[in-house]
């Protein structure tokens, strides 16, 4: 037979008290935060569900966050693509006017005031910011203002053809940005023109080739698609000295001229195209001359402007300008399909961002109802829980008081 001394049974008790304490301490503890889980010690599977749960729903929190973001950008877009269709209706409906058989010269110049501050609100809508203050159609450049215009009064595209992305969710990136390469430069024209460029390796940074156009398409088109380089000679090449370049086809090499004077501004003409040189560039600097079957938007009012100013009553002028204005509607035609394609593409991210949102709202309203059930405190069954503890804690202080107390003197 095993005897249990006093002490032992003492120390026991204590024990229990202790425990029994340390049970409704930690019943309180829980109802006061209104959690069922407070420490990995409680319950280790249950914590490490938890801290999946919780890193899903601040993942979630997250993809909708971007989800804001890339709307507010993608709506900041449709509203300037919106603005731009209109403005490019309006120039065609005024280049349909400009046809007027009985218009006169200044009827004409007239309609030219309009489309001039048409073509100025079509490059204001082209460097439109977004919500964050990015150009949108700058491509990855944002902080830089994509069109700026140029000595000739023709535009220059400053971006590049990169797109911006928004993490929607865990597979699926999406496009806050279109570049204004694609949208207002690479436009089918109606016929064959140029594009002009400077190497950028130019030693006199000064130097500027004009945007050029086609004076005889003819002509033009019989050169078409070949480019022209134009190079710059040492001084001495000429007599008297002074600068001059050569300008041979770019493919082969073959000369178109040589050693031709550099007269500063002046319009040159070559195989149905023309350009100004303006400064006096270096002997080795040199300029482009290349074919293109595409016009920015820009252009073609610009082109439809001057003509509208400078074409004049006479028969072969009304030619030119009955060419012009077929040649511009075509071509504002084809940016509209440009800007309307763009816009499709805008309204279907956006649909995206819609379906992508209800997806992480859905997959976070399950996430949020799973750490509930896991996490949150059943409140009536832990008041019960902690009134139960109190009342055996309260039992076994008072049978430990009692018994604490007895001795063999109680007896005597």
């Amino acid at each position: 037979m095993v005897r249990v001394s006093s002490q032992q049974a003492f120390l026991g008790s204590v024990g229990e008290m202790i425990d029994l304490n340390s049970q409704v301490l930690d019943t309180q503890a829980k109802i006061s935060s209104g959690k069922e889980v407070l420490t990995a010690a409680d319950d280790p599977l249950a914590a490490s569900r938890i801290s999946q749960l919780t890193q899903g729903i601040s993942l979630r929190e997250q993809y909708t966050k971007n989800l804001t973001t890339l709307e507010a950008a993608l709506q900041a877009e449709e509203s300037a693509l919106n603005n731009i269709v209109a403005s490019i209706q309006r120039v065609r409906e005024l280049t349909v006017k400009a046809g007027n058989g009985s218009y006169s010269i200044e009827d004409r110049q007239s309609i030219a005031i309009e489309l001039d501050q048409r073509l100025n609100e079509l490059v204001a809508l082209a460097n439109t910011k977004d919500a964050s203050g990015e150009y949108i159609f700058a491509g990855f450049q944002g902080d830089t203002i994509p069109f700026a215009e140029v000595q000739d009064g023709t535009y220059v595209y400053q971006g590049d053809e990169g797109q911006r992305f928004i993490k929607a969710d865990e597979s699926t990136n999406v496009a806050r940005n279109d570049n204004g390469k694609r949208i207002f430069f690479e436009i089918e024209s109606a016929n064959n023109t140029v594009f002009t460029y400077a190497n950028p390796l130019n030693t006199d940074q000064t130097s500027y080739i004009s945007s050029g156009k086609v004076t005889d398409q003819e002509i033009y088109d019989a050169f078409y698609p070949e480019d022209m380089v134009i190079t710059f000679n040492p001084e001495t090449n000429i007599v008297p000295n002074g600068p001059n370049y050569t300008i041979v086809e770019k493919s082969t090499g073959k000369p178109v001229i040589t050693d031709f004077a550099h007269v500063q501004g002046a319009q040159v003409t070559f195989n149905g195209a023309s350009f100004t040189i303006s400064g006096s560039p270096n002997p080795g600097d040199v300029f482009t001359v290349e074919s293109s079957n595409k016009q920015d938007i820009f252009k073609t009012v610009k082109n439809l402007t001057d003509g509208l100013n400078s074409l004049a009553d006479t028969p072969t002028d009304k030619a030119q300008l009955e060419t012009l204005l077929n040649d511009t509607l075509i071509n504002l035609d084809n940016a509209l399909e440009s800007v309307v394609e763009t816009q499709s593409d805008v309204g279907g991210r956006l649909n995206v961002v819609d379906t992508s949102r209800d997806t992480q709202e859905e997959i976070n309203l399950v996430n949020q109802t799973v750490l509930s059930g896991i996490r949150d405190l059943d409140y009536a069954e832990a008041v019960s829980q902690l009134s139960f503890q109190t009342f055996v804690l309260e039992a076994t202080q008072s049978t430990f008081t009692r018994v604490s107390g007895l001795s063999l003197f109680n007896k005597l």
